[in-house]
């Protein structure tokens, strides 16, 4: 089994110069031995970006999507990395499954827009979501499913 780690001060910053004795490693309160140790900062990485899409972020949504946006680009290294998209709000749904093309991201992210002005008519239960199913309630909000989305 393979057990990543990132150590970091108090103040943030990582501490990179660690060695194998710098760690005690346990199962079920008995020690292991650690039979590989080495330094990684290069790894992919597997990102999930879920955005809350409830009432109560209604009012900085815009806020989220820009934000959601600047950390696609500025993180995700083409190629390397992959992400996937989530909204959620009284439902979760997957906008974009896993992929490395920041240009799916982005689009997926541009998707809550249109939950956004989907979700402007509170009567209209026939209101779909961006992927083109219904919307159960015809509106949008009304609780977070967080730690179904997780």
């Amino acid at each position: 089994m393979n057990v990543y780690a990132t150590v970091r001060k108090k103040k943030g910053d990582i501490v990179s110069d660690l060695t194998k004795d710098d760690f005690t490693l346990e199962d079920d309160g008995r020690p292991q031995a650690i039979q590989y140790f080495s330094r990684e900062s290069d790894l992919p990485l597997d990102l999930g970006l879920l955005v809350d899409t409830s009432m109560s972020q209604r009012r900085v949504l815009d806020q989220e999507r820009g934000a959601s946006g600047s950390f696609i680009d500025q993180v995700l290294r083409v190629g390397k990395d992959e992400a996937f998209v989530i909204h959620f709000d009284w439902e979760v749904e997957l906008l974009q499954d896993l992929t490395s093309s920041r240009e799916k991201l982005q689009s997926a992210i541009g998707l809550i827009a249109e939950l956004q002005m989907a979700s402007r008519d509170p009567d209209d239960s026939q209101s779909q979501s961006p992927g083109g199913g219904p919307r159960r309630h015809g509106s949008w909000g009304g609780g977070t499913l967080l730690y179904d989305s997780i």
